[in-house]
């Protein structure tokens, strides 16, 4: 029975955030918790008696369609330096990428793949997944060091380097089959249904954003091994299923939808398709706009320009409009040393303090010396070294 004297205090934390959300999407703690934690932990969590890290919360937002920008978080030093190692490894995906994409390699057979490709770009590209290994093998070291953590479930920190994996595999043009024995493996581990059998069932399903971005990583390799069908399907329903779940954060929405609108575009070309591919763009590109998002735009346009007809005109502007546009987003995310075909950064730390400096500067507004902070509770030596990280 609920105590009259708690009642309501509770009210507006990510405890109760999550509780509630669940509860109004019809979303199980089953579901929400499937592959990550027991289900009676989930419970703790939502009633606020367990703590979990920054990554935790995110990947728990995200699972019920809420954007992780609406918190701020005090992170330790630890979860601080895999957020530092995560930018670092996304970069250098984004890196792959782009490489991939500027040489109209990124869906290549693996069929003399370097063959085709220019000799500093195999050397760029050989030294940038080089340079991803080793702090992926940091990573690994870091999070098996500190596994007995109160707050870290480890799959979740699994899950997002072996996406990283999965990007250099595609840049070394390691052959799908094998690419895709690992995407499934981690599949099970998070015990996401296979993908025929979650079709059937999205209504009472809730997926990350994370996780999504594992299925597009699927329908990548399905087309590197030529079964377009299969990678059209995948595609068609993430496009479907985040424009529905996520219509709402459209913050979340932007992450991911046009991503995989440019890649369904590029398959119904493959499969010489060309009939849905202006529309498909054409909807990404509105999203886009209506978010003032410049993530994804690039690549989107590169198609539209190539399918130029007077749907388009009528609907967005002329064509030398659009390429001027074009020469202006690349000089914007040239200036900002950005990458214009990279996958949206899916972790933020702007909302995220490191919990040693919030002390210290918490300290010195009230004018609070160490000895006066630490009484009773601590030798001020103590203090004194936590709040320089020791």
């Amino acid at each position: 029975m609920e105590d009259k004297r708690t009642r309501g205090k509770n009210k507006y934390t990510l405890g109760a955030l999550l509780k509630n959300t669940r509860r109004k999407k019809r979303i199980s703690r089953k579901e929400l918790s499937r592959g990550i934690m027991p289900e009676r932990i989930l419970i703790e969590i939502e009633e606020n008696r367990c703590i979990v890290d920054k990554f935790t919360w995110d990947f728990l937002l995200s699972r019920i369609g809420v954007s992780t920008n609406i918190y701020e978080c005090y992170v330790t030093e630890e979860e601080w330096k895999w957020y530092q190692l995560q930018i670092k490894l996304r970069n250098i995906a984004n890196d792959c990428l782009r490489i991939l994409y500027e040489n109209n390699m990124l869906y290549s057979k693996c069929d003399n793949f370097y063959k085709k490709m220019e000799e500093n770009n195999f050397i760029k590209i050989k030294n940038i997944v080089e340079n991803g290994r080793k702090y992926l093998q940091e990573y690994k070291n870091s999070l098996q060091n500190d596994s007995n953590s109160e707050g870290l479930f480890k799959i979740i920190h699994i899950l997002f380097l072996e996406v990283m994996e999965g990007y250099f595999l595609m840049a070394e043009g390691v052959e799908g089959s094998i690419r895709l024995e690992r995407i499934e493996k981690v599949r099970a581990l998070l015990e996401i249904e296979p993908f025929h059998q979650l079709k059937r069932k999205e209504k009472s399903t809730c997926i990350s954003i994370f996780e999504l971005e594992l299925f597009i990583l699927m329908a990548d390799l399905y087309v590197d091994m030529g079964q377009y069908e299969s990678a059209k399907e995948i595609l068609v329903w993430i496009c479907t299923y985040s424009y529905d779940y996520f219509k709402e954060e459209k913050e979340e929405l932007v992450k991911i939808y046009p991503y995989a609108a440019w890649r369904l575009a590029k398959v119904e070309e493959l499969a010489n398709n060309n009939g849905e591919i202006v529309n498909i763009c054409l909807q990404a590109m509105k999203l886009l706009v209506d978010t003032k998002s410049l993530r994804g735009m690039v690549p989107i346009m590169d198609v539209l320009l190539k399918y130029w007809n007077d749907e388009i005109t009528l609907s967005i502007c002329s064509k030398e409009k659009m390429k001027e546009q074009r020469g202006c987003i690349i000089e914007v995310f040239t200036e900002y040393k950005e990458n214009p075909y990279g996958v949206y950064p899916l972790m933020d730390i702007k909302n995220a303090t490191l919990v040693t400096e919030v002390i210290k500067q918490k300290r010195e507004v009230f004018q609070m010396t160490q000895v006066r902070l630490s009484e009773g509770i601590m030798e001020p030596e103590t203090l004194s070294r936590f709040e320089n990280r020791k």
